[in-house]
């Protein structure tokens, strides 16, 4: 079963999802970028100007160009083999051990379960019939039994509970809900057991002890058929949770059984030693009373000290073995974080690996039955290494261009003319220089987007100096430096943006990407607001929904249009113009 919490701000919103549809939008080299994929991102993303997508086809349109261009980094990362080494690999491990987890979860736990629709009706029934009572806490069942004995002798219960509460302190102590909205036990006292003004028996909570007396149980002399299905709805949802959760309780009960495995003690000592080390380096920075949490840095960290022993088997079952340094990487996806140093570390990992461990068990479990061929799971699978791959190009080719522009990071101001021929744009060059002709206007320019040499020269060169005459596009240029300015790191990076842009249209000329506009203005978009879709996975898992798409557009702008439609694509206003 796919589970979706669907946030904006504090809204809750539910997604159906929609009928497959695989009517192509784009095609980028040999793959297409679906009508189902678009909607999978477009309607689970956030995504600045979708508000107005019902208006006009703009975001829509941009939303498909960064499609396009996440398509294009990502296969220029599979080409890099990017996918094949951390980070990479080890985001897309996790991701495929939850979805795994997750399948497992569906088939055992999940899809067996079935609620009644004579169970629906009653319990919708009740959830329309709120319930005012009161209640006290005592510490031990014998005082919570004495408590109602006396109850139960008093001529009048309501003025006797009263009492009680006054007399424990707890004055006040009233509420009105809602069957599902209670502990089970609560809630059939509430419905089932008690009449108006009854004292039921003493319910254990976490080890205090509550006793409950039904004040009145309100009957709505009429119902809408809309608050009637909105609370058939409710309940459906609340009995198949509820049945959820005792399969699953039974399930690893059963599924527990007879299974075992060592953690070697010296590792464990060692590697408890490690962590208590870097939370204590932590602590000479954290705020009295705040948590102590082991960041990405420290698990590198521990990693490095424990270097020599991360070949060594840490954990050990009948059937399979896992070394410290895959126990590592697995809890570097895992929060951990103590109170205090001492002995609470040693308590947290030992917790910690017991998660670890039953897990293993599981996954076994799903490569048994085969799970992992499920079509879903490999799309899902394949959506995330997409857009892993993506970010992974995109950072490597910025960090790229960062190092090789150390040198370059300069703004300049520049005067450039230009001739048909080499001879005419010496000719111009050589008149210049004689005070013969006009100087042209002056432009800014960053010099690492310059083309090559002049790139390296207007750095290196004399204010005034005359620069060329260089090839450019069919003809010859030269040019003269007026001033030079180092640039902020804000403009480097805006440098760096329009180079990975151009890069993109590169790659996308070379694979020949193709838009069906026709296709996408049929296209219909329903989520008219931003929403973060966050998947509730099986055994306690949350995922993404779908990736966030970055938004990479300009791209567009440096491609060539009659190109990238395809004349019988183009709508038929702009096929005239043509």
């Amino acid at each position: 079963m796919r589970r979706c919490l669907c946030l904006l701000g504090l809204l809750l919103v539910g997604l159906p999802l929609r009928g497959q549809d695989r009517t192509p939008l784009a095609w980028v080299g040999s793959e297409a970028i679906d009508r189902q994929t678009f909607w999978e991102r477009y309607e689970q993303s956030l995504w600045i100007g979708r508000e107005r997508g019902r208006l006009q086809d703009v975001p829509k349109h941009g939303f498909l160009l960064a499609l396009i261009a996440e398509r294009l980094l990502a296969q220029e990362g599979a080409q890099m083999k990017l996918d094949q080494a951390p980070p990479v690999r080890t985001l897309l491990d996790e991701i495929e051990r939850m979805l795994l987890l997750d399948a497992l979860y569906r088939v055992e736990i999940g899809e067996p379960v079935q609620v009644a629709a004579r169970e629906i009706e009653e319990a919708a029934w009740r959830r329309l019939q709120p319930v005012h009572f009161a209640y006290v806490v005592l510490a031990s069942s014998e005082q919570a039994e004495a408590a109602r004995a006396s109850l139960l002798r008093a001529s009048d219960p309501i003025a006797a509970f009263d009492s009680l509460q006054r007399a424990l302190g707890q004055e006040g102590q009233r509420r009105i809900g809602r069957w599902g909205d209670f502990y089970e036990p609560i809630e059939r006292q509430l419905y089932e057991e008690l009449k108006p003004s009854e004292v039921g028996r003493p319910i254990e909570v976490e080890g205090r002890f509550y006793l409950l007396q039904l004040r009145e149980r309100q009957r709505r002399p009429f119902v809408l058929p809309a608050d009637l299905e909105q609370a058939r709805y409710e309940t459906a949802r609340i009995l198949r949770m509820r049945r959820e959760r005792d399969r699953f309780y039974a399930f690893l009960s059963a599924f527990g059984q007879g299974k075992t495995a060592q953690v070697s003690q010296e590792l464990f000592e060692r590697l408890c030693r490690a962590i208590t080390e870097r939370l204590a380096i932590r602590a000479e920075k954290a705020p009295p009373g705040r948590p102590l949490r082991l960041l990405a840095a420290d698990w590198a960290a521990l990693r490095a000290a424990l270097q020599d022993a991360l070949p060594e088997p840490f954990i050990e079952a009948p059937s399979w073995r896992r070394s410290l340094g895959y126990v590592l990487d697995r809890l570097a996806h895992r929060s951990f974080a103590v109170v205090r140093l001492g002995p609470t570390v040693a308590h947290r990992l030992r917790g910690v690996l017991w998660e670890l461990i039953a897990e293993e068990f599981l996954l076994e479990e799903v490569r048994a039955r085969g799970l992992e061929q499920r079509p879903e799971l490999r799309r899902d699978l394949e959506l995330w290494r997409t857009a892993y791959l993506a970010w992974r190009r995109q950072r490597l080719f910025a960090d790229s261009l960062r190092q090789a522009w150390s040198d370059l990071a300069y703004g300049v101001r520049l005067v450039r003319w230009e001739a048909a021929s080499e001879q005419a744009a010496r000719s111009l060059r050589s008149e210049l220089e004689r005070g013969l002709i006009v100087p042209a206007d002056t432009t800014e320019e960053l010099a690492p987007l310059l083309a090559e040499p002049l790139r390296a020269l207007v750095v290196s060169s004399e204010i005034e100096q005359i620069l060329g005459p260089f090839p450019e596009r069919g003809q010859w240029a030269f040019y003269r430096v007026l001033a030079r300015r180092k640039l902020k790191p804000e403009e480097l990076e805006k440098a760096v943006e329009r180079a990975l842009q151009a890069h993109i249209a590169h790659l996308a000329r070379q694979a020949g990407v193709r838009i069906d506009l026709r296709a996408l203005e049929e296209t219909p978009v329903r989520t008219a607001h931003n929403l973060l879709a966050v998947r509730l996975l099986g055994f306690g898992f949350r995922l993404l929904s779908a990736p966030p798409v970055y938004p990479l557009l300009e791209w567009y702008d440096l491609m060539d249009r009659a190109r990238l439609y395809a004349a019988r694509l183009l709508p038929a206003a702009q096929e005239e113009e043509q």
